[in-house]
């Protein structure tokens, strides 16, 4: 019997190896890469199934009778982009999401640009990491961002009133 040791990634690494490249997993991101990571959860939102297209669908005709043509528009538009993305297979978002957050140690951390993030998805690749290890990594990362981000008024608010 062949004993296979399938490299994995779990959400508790500090780092990863591919291609002999050690990359860094960041807990944060400067704010440049924030606006990439902003934009990336929208394509990520909308890259969807046929059923997210449908539903994709009728919230765009729902922005419209609610006289609401502006948020119609760029809702549609994104979810036009999301199915344009998976039509030309280009990486998922999720993926992306990962490159903003795991970059090789001793990297210039101040800027990011797809093409580069495509040539690291490809040697993560290259070296058999499974994808939802990545995924687990990317949806973390978004939720963290999420989580940290909400409004903290409810909270204030409740504590002045006690």
């Amino acid at each position: 019997m062949v004993e296979s040791t399938e490299k994995r990634i779990q959400l508790t690494d500090n780092s990863f190896e591919a291609g002999g490249v050690k990359y860094i997993i960041h807990s944060s991101l400067n704010i440049e890469r924030y606006r990439h990571l902003d934009e990336l959860q929208v394509r990520a939102a909308y890259g969807t199934d046929y059923a997210g297209l449908f539903r994709g669908f009728l919230k765009w005709v729902e922005l419209k009778n609610a006289s609401k043509p502006f948020d119609a528009d760029t809702h549609l538009r994104n979810v036009f982009e999301g199915v344009l993305r998976k039509q030309n297979k280009q990486n998922d978002p999720l993926l992306l999401i990962c490159t903003l957050f795991c970059d090789p140690e001793g990297a210039d951390r101040t800027a990011w640009s797809e093409e580069q993030a495509n040539e690291t998805i490809e040697a993560w690749s290259r070296e058999g990491y499974p994808v939802e290890d990545f995924f687990k990594l990317g949806l973390e990362f978004v939720r963290r961002y999420q989580v940290a981000f909400q409004p903290d008024f409810l909270n204030t608010s409740e504590t002045e009133e006690s």
